[in-house]
């Protein structure tokens, strides 16, 4: 009869697809002495539309004692990518990005040796449910180390039991009213968001910010804080509190600063099986769907919660700072997959360079006789012309957490550019496929520097083709 060895040896009900050392199961059996024993494990993947579809099955022999570990992950992260969609105005499932897997395990053996079902345990009965599993990278300290996260694995789960994080390590953008952005998020089905909640600060008395003016609420420059906070560090860990605590080292009025509260219930789910969500919340998707309009030229920043009913889901809320864009250059915005499986952004607006590297094979042809010769004859002809379009980006001052993003931009996969086309007076947001070809990526701190800022290469990841002779 095969039984599990101690609940710790199975994965708890979510997983990273990529935390290979956080998702091995261990067996025991009292029959492995049985001829030609083995463990055979078949793999479920559940669809989002709840169907059930076996993967695989994998025969493993027991060691001397009769125990077994078996690590699906490299089965089940074949099934996994990533979802994203610049031009969504309103909530959507991932289809992709996450899902649900099971496992069953059998004893083996006789001569020949055949399946053997009683005794055998399956991941998805009595008091275990399938695995969900999303697209998250290996980090340093394990997602389920409740020392140091007494949630659990369920820290990047939303719930109304638990609170959980956005699948970003920032929790905050600055960003124009141009710029777009989405939070990505998990949830169980029983624990799905039914609205949005954003919290709205912005100039009482009207008129917009600019570069120059703007109480520089995240402590970049060289501010001067007053009572209550006494350090940078308080101060940016309550943004919300006492703006007026931040004062630019330029002449300015600090804003009279209100608050409104407004809701966006937009939330449909249609599938039974999907775990993983994102939705617009960028400047330009909320003043274009009406929940930033009225407040698109003084607003100063908000803030973002996931609700059920009038339930925080989120541990921490998520702000958007409103900073205006560099004028002077052109602005590119970039979003990329994170280590979670969500999509972060970024705004580069100072200098930025595109640079064509040209290559052009050529090849030497006689020139016919008069009277037939042609002006438009050459005696050397282009017959492989390549161009390489390779772009420098460079941020504005950045903030710590930025710096992160930005390092985590360099060392991700899938890289989009932003870019917005208007056909027959309508505005669509597209997603432009780029890889990063720097080959470095030095991860900038305050602590060492008074400035932090990054320069970055980019180039587009479709070639640009161009006519033959």
């Amino acid at each position: 009869m095969i039984s599990l060895v101690s609940p710790t040896t199975r994965p708890a009900d979510w997983a990273r697809v990529w935390d290979t050392n956080r998702m091995t199961y261990q067996f025991h059996s009292t029959n492995s002495g049985q001829t030609n024993f083995q463990f055979q494990f078949t793999l479920i993947y559940w669809t989002y539309d709840a169907f059930q579809t076996d993967i695989g099955t994998f025969n493993l022999y027991p060691d001397l004692y009769g125990n077994v570990e078996f690590n699906p992950s490299t089965i089940y992260k074949n099934y996994l990518s990533y979802d994203y969609d610049a031009s969504i105005m309103t909530m959507k499932e991932c289809l992709k990005g996450a899902g649900k897997f099971s496992l069953s395990v059998f004893e083996y053996y006789g001569t020949p040796p055949v399946k053997q079902t009683i005794g055998s345990w399956s991941g998805e009965t009595g008091i275990y449910e399938p695995l969900k599993v999303y697209n998250g990278a290996q980090q340093f300290i394990p997602y389920d180390y409740t020392t140091l996260n007494p949630s659990g694995n369920k820290k990047w789960v939303m719930s109304g039991a638990t609170s959980g994080q956005f699948l970003t390590d920032a929790t905050e953008y600055r960003l124009g009213n141009d710029d777009l952005a989405f939070l990505y998020f998990l949830a169980d089905r029983l624990d799905r968001p039914t609205r949005v909640r954003y919290t709205i600060y912005y100039n009482c008395n009207g008129g917009g910010i600019s570069p120059d003016k703007s109480p520089d609420y995240l402590g970049i420059g060289k501010n001067i804080y007053s009572d209550p906070y006494t350090d940078q560090a308080t101060a940016q860990s309550s943004p919300e509190y006492n703006l007026d605590a931040y004062i630019n080292p330029n002449p300015i009025v600090v804003p009279t600063i209100c608050s409104a509260i407004t809701y966006s219930s937009n939330f449909v789910y249609l599938n039974l099986n999907t775990i993983q969500y994102y939705f617009p919340m960028g400047p330009y998707q909320l003043i274009s769907g009406g929940t930033l309009t009225s407040y698109k030229d003084t607003w100063l920043y908000y803030k973002v919660d996931l609700m059920s009913g009038n339930t925080v889901l989120n541990k921490n809320p998520f702000y958007v700072y409103n900073t205006c864009k560099e004028t002077k250059y052109g602005r590119w915005q970039v979003a990329w997959l994170n280590p979670h499986g969500g999509f972060d952004c970024f705004t580069f607006d100072r200098k930025n360079e595109i640079n064509y590297k040209l290559e052009k094979n050529i090849y030497k042809q006689r020139l016919s006789p008069n009277p037939i010769y042609s002006t438009y004859d050459a005696g050397d002809r282009v017959y492989n012309n390549k161009s390489t379009q390779e772009i420098v980006l460079r941020s504005n001052t950045l903030t710590q957490k930025e710096a992160q993003l930005l390092v985590q931009m360099a060392q991700s996969s899938r890289v989009y550019v932003i870019t917005i086309y208007t056909y027959a007076g309508v505005k669509y947001p597209y997603g432009v496929p780029y890889i990063i070809s720097s080959d470095s990526i030095r991860y900038e701190q305050k602590i060492n520097d008074k400035e932090v800022y990054v320069e970055i290469k980019i180039r587009p990841a479709n070639e640009n083709m161009i006519q033959n002779d």
